[in-house]
């Protein structure tokens, strides 16, 4: 979330206007007002968030006292209030109501179509889609879109800024889809503003290519075989830049490929990640895995609730592929752990071992599987 920023100029101008008044008790809500006001500075200013909910609360009640319910002056603190308590953190029910208040009071001031209602709207969809609730989902990705289409809408409409802020959308709203409309919904998004990208800025721009791989990372959350293919295509536009590069790569190594029955088809990229890890001193002492396929729990030893392990022996060919798979330990025995390890291990991939410019075999690796009940 962003830093909370307090306009105070739109506070302290009316107020002062009121400093003048006989009536002692209103002169008193405004000096109080003002302590509050200071707190909430010196609290924004040294990120003591559990000091700046409780002074932002008082705050909105005396300003609450002051104005009229739907004055600018109450909608903004009410939005500071919810903001303050999403930042102190295990108060985002709270936070909620008062960003979901918040937007209603700037759509009786401002009209529902107002620019004056982006910001807000934004708050209060990031707080919707921290809080994670299936019920939600729906409103979260309206109430983004909204947003979007507020910005896309003003007059200083900047058509590069407007796609930062629609893909940061885009990554957030990947992580809380759970029905085909939201999926559909922020697939659009999503390659509408790959579209905006490749236009403003080229293929191989590390924006591009960013959003080409959260694109590919969304449609391998599908369950369909069609979906699992396109995320090929977009992870592949990932490599354009050499920033993403890896990571693209990592996802097709690991899972496009494997999920599509297209195994075979990542060994030149398992070769090309190893010449780019060479290349930038990615080496390490011993080789790990960069795909772990999870093993099957053994039926009998899950029914009698046993935990155990198995170790596997195996040699690394040229491609990074596993062979001669051998079974060197297990614990306990006869429960079925090593015949699951065994399998599970036939589709692990590692980076081929670099020798001299030449890919070469690595034997004598081992990998150790542990088996544990979810408690």
């Amino acid at each position: 979330m962003k830093p909370i920023f307090f306009l105070y100029a739109l506070v302290i101008v009316p107020l002062n206007l009121h400093s003048a008044s006989k009536d002692e008790s209103r002169s008193e809500k405004i000096q109080q007002f003002k302590m509050n006001q200071e707190c909430m500075n010196s609290a924004t200013a040294a990120e003591d968030w559990a000091k700046l909910v409780p002074c932002s609360k008082r705050a909105l009640e005396l300003i609450e006292d002051l104005f009229d319910p739907n004055h600018t002056n109450v909608a903004m603190l009410t939005r500071e209030y919810g903001l303050a308590l999403d930042m102190h953190g295990g108060e985002q029910t709270e936070s909620e109501k008062f960003l979901k208040s918040a937007v209603k009071k700037y759509e009786k001031i401002y009209g529902k179509n107002s620019p004056e209602l982006v910001d807000v709207l934004f708050d209060y969809a990031e707080i919707l889609s921290k809080r994670g609730i299936y019920e939600q989902h729906g409103v979260t990705v309206k109430t983004y879109l909204r947003a979007l289409d507020l910005l896309k809408a003003q007059n200083n409409f900047d058509i590069l800024e407007y796609a930062d802020r629609s893909a940061d959308v885009f990554e957030t709203l990947s992580q809380v889809v759970s029905t085909q409309f939201t999926f559909d919904q922020t697939k659009n998004l999503g390659l509408d503003t790959l579209k905006i990208y490749q236009q403003q800025v080229g293929e191989t721009h590390y924006k591009t290519a960013k959003i080409a791989l959260n694109i590919g990372k969304l449609f391998l959350k599908s369950d369909t075989r069609r979906q699992n293919h396109e995320a090929i295509e977009y992870f592949e536009l990932s490599l354009m830049n050499e920033k993403v590069a890896p990571y693209g790569l990592g996802f097709l190594i690991a899972e496009a490929y494997d999920r599509t029955d297209q195994s075979e088809l990542s060994i030149p990229y398992l070769q090309k990640l190893a010449k780019f890890r060479q290349a930038h001193s990615y080496q390490t002492a011993t080789q790990e895995p960069i795909y772990v396929p999870p093993p099957q729990y053994p039926r009998l030893a899950e029914m009698q609730g046993v935990e155990g392990y198995a170790v596997v022996k195996f040699t690394i060919d040229r491609n990074g592929q596993v062979q001669n798979l051998e079974l060197i330990d297990e614990k306990p025995v006869s429960l079925g752990f090593g015949r699951a390890s065994l399998q599970a291990a036939e589709k692990l991939k590692y980076l081929p071992k670099i020798s001299e410019g030449k890919f070469v075999e690595t034997l004598g690796v081992t990998y150790k599987y542990a088996f544990k009940i979810s408690k």
